[in-house]
């Protein structure tokens, strides 16, 4: 068997997992709230000294607040979105979810509440530290669990 051939067959095995699957529509789903973020960061931190100036003198020397505030949230949520929407996308595309049988929306809330379990390790509360950007792989292992 060429490797060409084998490559294709472990394509094709890779394409069609449905926790694989699962993770792509995840992954496809949270693009407003990364695009969001985005657009956030690249309006504060437009290269251009001129432009900054201009949004100082327009708007006050705290222009920047808003767009960190922008900022933290979409990329603070962005772990338990990405809970929500792959255990969404599981209870949907797997047949042995179907839709007779599993709703998606308690899917969904029993993986967010299974992460938000696991991020509660301390006495001080939960910690948002693993909520967002740094707990993306967190957030995918537990969801794929408890869905």
């Amino acid at each position: 068997m060429k490797f060409s051939q084998r490559a294709l067959d472990l394509s094709t095995a890779i394409s069609e997992n449905l926790i694989i699957n699962s993770i792509n529509k995840g992954l496809i789903l949270i693009i407003p709230l990364i695009i969001a973020g985005s657009v956030a960061l690249v309006i504060n931190n437009f290269p251009l000294v001129q432009y900054q100036d201009l949004m100082t003198s327009l708007f006050g020397p705290d222009w920047k607040t808003f767009g960190q505030s922008v900022w933290n949230l979409t990329f603070g949520l962005m772990g338990l979105a990405l809970s929500v929407t792959i255990s969404y996308s599981l209870a949907v595309v797997d047949p042995l979810m179907s839709k007779d049988r599993v709703n998606p929306i308690i899917t969904s809330l029993v993986a967010l509440i299974s992460l938000l379990t696991i991020l509660n390790t301390g006495n001080s509360g939960i910690h948002t530290s693993n909520a967002g950007v740094s707990g993306i792989f967190l957030s995918i292992i537990v969801t794929v669990l408890s869905t």
